[in-house]
């Protein structure tokens, strides 16, 4: 299982990086109420946030979540799923509770 495994992130490795050499960033468009970002503090390569320029993707509030965790893999994985699980529930009962109150346009 172990090198198995290894060709398997080799394989998401190289995956992602061509993602990223073809990724064009276009502006956010649309009624957007939220902008937020999991990050990780691990020790693994990581996004450095500083050095993102949020605001010039969208000008409202951006809010910053940041994980222990030792890569993307790593944040998806035991209590870190729990925390991210949490915050989309509960983003979710947000937006559920939003529209509900809030009449449609017709």
């Amino acid at each position: 299982p172990g090198i198995a495994r290894e060709v398997h992130q080799l394989g998401v490795y190289h995956a992602n990086l061509h993602a990223l050499d073809h990724y064009v960033r276009q502006p956010l468009e649309g009624p957007l109420v939220a902008f937020e970002i999991l990050d990780i503090s691990g020790t693994g390569p990581r996004l450095n946030t500083s050095t993102v320029s949020w605001q010039a993707l969208w000008q409202g509030p951006i809010t910053l979540h940041v994980l222990s965790a030792r890569d993307s893999g790593d944040l998806l994985a035991g209590a870190n799923a729990r925390a991210v699980a949490r915050l989309l529930n509960e983003r979710l009962r947000m937006t559920s509770t939003a529209s509900t109150s809030t009449p449609a346009n017709c």
